[in-house]
């Protein structure tokens, strides 16, 4: 009898040593995954094959085979990832499992491969060199000078009339005519404007001397001057409040703000016919002043 059971276990000895099958029904299983939370069992006997697999929320998967089935990472699993300041930031997988998204640094978003973007603005602001900007100021853009231009004053009278000599001529004016009017502008203080006239005094005119009357309107005050020279005889008269005046080329008159009136005797005559010279002047500086006059040569 103990010869018999030294024999048998012989027999099993050599059959473990050498590799060889157990009998039908045995169980063989294989695992395979990259998480110890997952794993797959086969086992085969007479009537088929069974596979049973089992996945928990590791990131592996197994099979009977020791083949992985699975993608790249488990849909909504997360993993540390470095950012580009040196910190921890975390990446989650796809929902495909093909890939992970970006890893997220504290509210930043960085690609895994650590790429830093550089933005930048560069601009450069400037004034147009053609542009205005005031209504009397402009900029020369070749030459980089400034130039201020004040509001044009326009005289629609004839000029040049800033000289004696050159003053407009009013043509005449007789004792019985109507007074008559004319217009000029003074461009500031230093512009002065002349006029004359022929003062006719005929026979029908009376034994009276005539009267002088200029009055002028305007914005501003302005100056007036009255010159006479008699065509016979020697020119007498008063000024009245107004102040005695002598005119460039020796004639008298009167000067006054607002108007000149006096009566004109030519001495030695009864001619009182007479040149006349009208000046004004004296307007505000930096003022562009139009006026108006009206004069007279009639019986006083």
């Amino acid at each position: 009898m103990r010869s018999v059971l030294v024999v048998f276990s012989a027999m099993l000895l050599t059959v473990a040593c050498s590799g060889g099958s157990l009998p039908e029904g045995s169980a063989t299983g294989t695992s395979t995954g990259t998480d110890t939370a997952s794993s797959t069992e086969t086992s085969s006997d007479s009537a088929g094959t069974t596979t049973t697999t089992t996945t928990d929320g590791g990131s592996g998967s197994a099979s009977a085979t020791g083949t992985g089935t699975g993608g790249t990472c488990v849909p909504g699993m997360s993993v540390a990832c470095a950012c580009p300041d040196g910190g921890t930031g975390a990446q989650v997988c796809n929902a495909e499992g093909t890939g992970y998204g970006p890893c997220e640094c504290g509210g930043s978003s960085a690609t895994a491969t650590g790429t830093t973007g550089t933005t930048g603005t560069t601009g450069t602001t400037g004034v147009d060199p053609t542009t205005t900007t005031d209504p009397t100021t402009t900029t020369d853009p070749t030459t980089g000078t400034t130039g201020t231009t004040g509001a044009v004053c326009e005289d629609p009278g004839p000029e040049p009339n800033d000289e004696q000599q050159d003053a407009v001529d009013l043509g005449s004016q007789g004792c019985n005519a109507q007074a008559e009017t004319f217009m000029g502008v003074l461009d500031g203080d230093a512009d002065v404007d002349w006029f004359t006239y022929q003062g006719q005094w005929g026979q029908n005119c009376q034994n009276n001397q005539p009267q002088l009357e200029t009055t002028v309107t305007a914005d501003e005050d302005v100056r007036v001057c009255v010159f006479v020279e008699c065509n016979q005889g020697d020119a007498d008269f008063q000024c009245q409040n107004a102040q005695d005046a002598e005119a460039p080329d020796g004639q008298l008159g009167c000067c006054s703000t607002g108007g000149v009136t006096f009566n004109l005797n030519c001495a030695g005559t009864q001619n009182e016919s007479a040149q006349v010279w009208i000046r004004l002047d004296q307007a505000p500086a930096d003022a562009c002043v139009a006026y108006d006059v009206d004069y007279d040569y009639n019986q006083s």
